[in-house]
């Protein structure tokens, strides 16, 4: 048995760890972009895109369909090896009088957080888009926001935050894109969606994702004078989108809903940079 003060110190320290918050585990995924191409295989399969796209993640990606099998199949540019999905967004272009340049990516950031036992692994045909590249700005504001957001590490203009920045600011510029957790399969978009609400037929829990970009436009050349300004591909800041195929392998898609472990801690760019020197072409 043990003895009265002993026991008092267990409950005491017992209450301790019942007081401390929750750990919020999350795994980062760091990929490299490797091409620009007019193409969408979610949005427009077998066809040439309205927009250019960015690719990073898998290099079996093209313009039709694809199975998980097959993006697995082939070799990528991400820093795990067990991911081999692809993840596209539309490409920023710096605009001038005298050209348009599409703007460095330094950094691409995918978090996966939200581990717990309520999530599923995402299923071997997992595909979906988050963000709408047909948004207006009059329907973005109604809104009241889309849930990201453009910025400068150092910056004091003023401005909704789905917008594109006008004016040039210190460091780097982010954008960020969030991906549902509550999913299902629509058979007639032939993709995963964010259910419409719970209790809808098929509806399950996935580990949330997060991509975060950083672009790079320090170079003095990128001055926003004269009428330059920034632009994606799709149109303004609100129509900021993302795309993904699963392309994980199977245990460690299990894994990473599983293991509870703290991967990494989401930190400042500066932090980000320091994770992943040098920068990137988009």
């Amino acid at each position: 048995m043990f003895s009265i003060p002993l026991r008092i110190s267990l409950l005491f320290v017992f209450i301790l760890q019942c007081l401390q918050p929750p750990v919020s585990a999350e795994f980062r995924v760091t990929c490299a972009p490797f091409k620009r191409e007019r193409i969408d295989p979610l949005a427009t399969p077998g066809k040439e895109n309205g927009h250019m796209h960015s690719f990073f993640g898998s290099r079996g990606i093209g313009p039709d369909a694809v199975t998980a099998d097959e993006l697995r199949a082939s070799c990528g540019s991400c820093n795990v090896q067990a991911d081999r999905s692809s993840y596209w967004i539309p490409t920023l272009y710096y605009v001038s009088k005298n050209a348009t340049v599409p703007v460095k990516v330094a950094i691409f950031h995918v978090y996966y957080h939200g581990q717990s036992a309520d999530r599923q692994p995402f299923p071997a045909d997992f595909s979906i888009i988050s963000g709408n590249p047909n948004l207006t700005e009059d329907e973005a504001r109604a809104q009241g926001g889309i849930g990201m957001e453009w910025g400068f590490e150092d910056s004091s203009e003023e401005k909704e935050a789905w917008q594109l920045p006008k004016r040039k600011g210190g460091g780097w510029l982010r954008g960020n894109i969030g991906f549902p957790t509550s999913v299902v399969k629509d058979e007639s978009l032939g993709r995963h969606r964010e259910c419409a609400h719970n209790d809808e037929a098929g509806c399950f829990n996935v580990l949330r994702m997060f991509f975060a970009i950083w672009y790079d436009l320090r170079d003095d050349w990128f001055d926003f004078e004269d009428g330059a300004y920034l632009t994606l591909s799709s149109g303004g800041g609100h129509t900021y989108h993302g795309d993904f195929i699963n392309g994980w392998e199977p245990s460690m898609a299990e894994q990473i809903v599983r293991d509870t472990k703290n991967y990494v801690q989401v930190g400042e760019p500066s932090a980000a940079r320091r994770a992943s020197p040098g920068a990137q072409s988009a």
